[in-house]
């Protein structure tokens, strides 16, 4: 008995040279011929276990992966090689080998039982084209055994005319029923470390058919990968044919939508580009799940049943490269904000099988892999996090030792494998770097998370009662100048409220210059007149929102019975263009944090009850402004929400009437940090009352600011949240990315 080493064994070493002798031999009867050929025997290999030939002409030259050869190695392990011979016999990744290998059942044949025969080799003709063929047929394995037998053949076919060097590969089997050799790990030939089929140049390109290196997979029994029980280019059972030159690695990977709803996927605008994804719902009623996309791989092959291995990564952000936004304390990616469905270790996505499942899709450490189709697609599901601005890419090979390898380079964008080789991206079908490769991965273009806030506005209805009417508690005869009037003995106004608003009585009006809870004092230039007692009276405030009151066409009457329109959508327009100032209206401020803006909900549009003042400075009565139809989701993580309404004034108190008040002027509220929506004050921005710095006065700039509340930007953060731009600083922008819902 020969003693081996403990498997594994990976000894891919030359060994012994066995002389070759030259005679015709006949197939042994006991097996049927269904897929192997006649013929190319005229030499042999003596019995032996791990021996090899020398130096084998070809009869001819072929170009196997950009290299030019005439002659090959017969290893007895079911192979042969280019460079030396191979004397492994517990198999391993064809592109781990380290030479060119074409192997049609490398494992650990014997051919020194008594009841094995040995395995010939030699030339002929194939549909009158030149060949060369090695034939192992009735071989047994270690250790002498032949109980089981296996007779399988491989065929190099001369195409020179197709091209200088072309050439065919046919992988021939008649039957499989033994798969391992004792020194590997099998027991009576079968489990331990089975046996692989398929070829590599021994560095990038390496192909592997569906089952190798699988117990079992191989077997005549094995009715899904049995070697006899499958075809490839060929009407014959058993018969696998190669054309080359080929590739032999994936040569695209690109996503694709599952449910692309009304924001299909495109290019992402943002800085670093690739292609963006809304994987939001498209109503609060949508059904899908617009986070799970597809994922393909093509495989340059065009052959069916080849595992592909997928792996995802998280990539850096390239929006920015210093604190708050990224830090860069991990300048190699990982730092996405969110995950799929709390989840620990998502922030990269999920690869996930595909339901149903018609690929064999499996999961393994780290990815998933799936068999080819039909065109050589592999096809495996990725769902994506929810956070604006998270960035992710997809790589694929059909090697997954190198996969494995492979890490985020240090721009944090793109990968490499350990020999710091850059993996190539396919960006598209016209810009793909995979398809002229030579590298052993693909990987998609970087793929980033974009959302949609979905914006009720409303407004509030024509102005209504802005004003205090009464009656003259006394007769007064008033004088010119600044006379001092007593009012209704009801009354309780606010001091100096009206300041600058205007009497009306009997007909005239006067200029209102101050007042107290129950008096007012006028300015009179009209001559003395006289007052009755319960004669009524009407006062208003300087309230005039648009400007357009006290010009001698309109009188100044707070603003009655005028229009609080809607507001623009200016600074928060359905696009991707940054602002840069206050002229930039055709803009989208929230496009820096990945958000689009979006005015396509049900109930926007409706007219709230007027209001001169909201009742106090609490969520609650902000809220009481609202009408907000669609209430329902705005806490929803998958469809925001948020509510936006024109109002007048906020509270009393903080209206700027008096003028002493602008120090406290609220030109906008929202109900709460975070909250649900948001009010823009139109008259607290008249230019008459409205005194702050920067963009505070701006009616759009105040309207975004006050969305930024309800993504959770705050004060404090500068930039628009501070009124000093109309953009958002990093702070806010990191803040209005890391929320999980307005």
């Amino acid at each position: 008995m020969q003693i081996k080493p403990s498997f594994p064994l990976a000894k891919y070493t030359a060994l012994v040279f066995l002389c070759c002798s030259a005679f015709i031999f006949s197939t042994v009867s006991s097996v049927s011929a269904a897929a192997v050929r006649s013929g190319f025997n005229a030499n042999s290999l003596p019995a032996n276990d791990d021996g090899s030939t020398g130096v084998v002409p070809l009869g001819f030259s072929v170009d196997f992966f950009g290299t030019t050869y005439s002659s090959v190695y017969v290893n007895n392990n079911g192979n042969v090689t280019f460079n030396s011979s191979l004397s492994a016999y517990t198999p391993g990744p064809f592109g781990d080998v380290g030479q060119p290998i074409i192997a049609p059942f490398w494992a650990d044949v014997d051919t020194r039982g008594s009841g094995s025969a040995i395995v010939r080799y030699g030339t002929g003709m194939v549909n009158s084209r030149n060949a060369f063929g090695v034939t192992w047929v009735n071989v047994g394995y270690f250790d002498s055994h032949f109980d089981k037998l296996n007779s399988f053949q491989l065929i190099i076919i001369d195409r020179s005319d197709r091209s200088t060097g072309s050439f065919d590969v046919e992988f021939n089997y008649d039957s499989v029923i033994w798969e391992t050799g004792d020194a590997s790990g099998g027991t009576t030939g079968l489990g331990g470390f089975s046996a692989r089929a398929g070829f590599s140049d021994g560095t990038v390109n390496d192909f592997e058919l569906s089952g190798s290196g699988v117990n079992g997979g191989f077997l005549n029994s094995n009715s899904t990968t049995g070697l006899i029980n499958n075809s490839r280019n060929s009407t014959v059972l058993g018969r696998y044919v190669f054309e080359f030159p080929l590739q032999a690695r994936v040569t695209k990977v690109e996503y694709e939508q599952i449910n692309g709803g009304t924001s299909p996927m495109d290019e992402n605008p943002n800085t670093g580009s690739g292609r963006r994804i809304y994987p939001d719902k498209d109503t609060p009623t949508d059904g899908f799940d617009r986070r799970k996309i597809r994922v393909k791989a093509q495989y340059g092959l065009n052959s069916a049943g080849v595992r592909i291995y997928f792996r995802n990564f998280d990539l850096d952000d390239p929006s920015a490269s210093s604190a708050p936004i990224d830090d860069e304390t991990s300048p190699t990616g990982n730092d996405n904000r969110g995950d799929v469905d709390d989840m620990m270790n998502t922030k990269a996505g999920l690869l996930t099988i595909p339901n149903p499942n018609p690929n064999d899709c499996q999961p393994f450490t780290g990815g998933v892999s799936c068999l080819t189709d039909t065109n050589g697609v592999a096809t495996v599901d990725f769902t994506t996090t929810k956070q604006p601005g998270d960035n992710f890419t997809v790589v694929a090979s059909a090697n997954q030792t190198y996969l494995t390898e492979l890490m985020i380079a240090i721009d944090g964008i793109n990968l490499k494998d350990s020999n710091n080789v850059q993996t190539p991206v396919t960006i598209s079908s016209s810009n793909n770097a995979c398809a002229t490769s030579s590298v052993r991965a693909c990987r998609a273009d970087m793929l980033t998370v974009w959302r949609r806030l979905h914006i009720e506005v409303d407004s509030m209805s024509n102005a209504i009662n802005n004003n205090v009417s009464g009656n003259f508690p006394t007769d007064k005869k008033v004088g010119q100048g600044n006379p001092i009037l007593q009012l209704d003995a009801n009354s309780s106004l606010q001091t100096n409220r009206f300041e600058n608003g205007r009497l009306f009585t009997d007909g005239k009006s006067y200029q209102i210059r101050e007042n107290t809870s129950n008096t007012i004092k006028i300015f009179n230039n009209q001559g003395v007149f006289q007052i009755s007692q319960d004669q009524p009276y009407t006062i208003y405030d300087d309230d005039d929102f648009n400007s357009n009151d006290g010009t001698g066409l309109r009188p100044l009457i707070g603003d009655e019975g005028e229009d609080i329109l809607p507001l623009e959508r200016d600074f928060l327009k359905d696009s991707d263009i940054f602002p840069t100032d206050l002229t930039t209206t055709d803009s989208n401020a929230l496009a820096p944090a990945y958000i689009r803006p979006k005015y396509s909900l049900t109930g926007s549009g409706s007219e709230t009850v007027f209001l001169a003042n909201i009742a106090a400075d609490t969520g609650q009565a902000i809220r009481a402004a609202f009408q907000f139809f669609n209430v329902d989701t705005e806490d929803s993580t998958n469809f925001w929400t948020a509510y936006l309404l024109s109002g007048y004034q906020y509270t009393v108190d903080t209206d700027s009437d008096p003028i002493t008040e602008a120090v406290e002027l609220q030109v906008g509220v929202t109900d709460a940090q975070n909250g649900q929506g948001s009010i823009v004050f139109f008259e607290s921005l008249n230019p008459r009352e409205c005194f702050v710095g920067g963009v505070g006065c701006d009616i759009h700039a105040t309207k975004v600011h006050e969305i930024g509340h309800l993504l959770n930007a705050d004060h404090g953060e500068g930039g628009l949240m501070d009124s000093l731009s109309i953009n958002f600083s990093a702070t806010s922008l990191t803040a209005i990315r890391s929320v999980t819902h307005p």
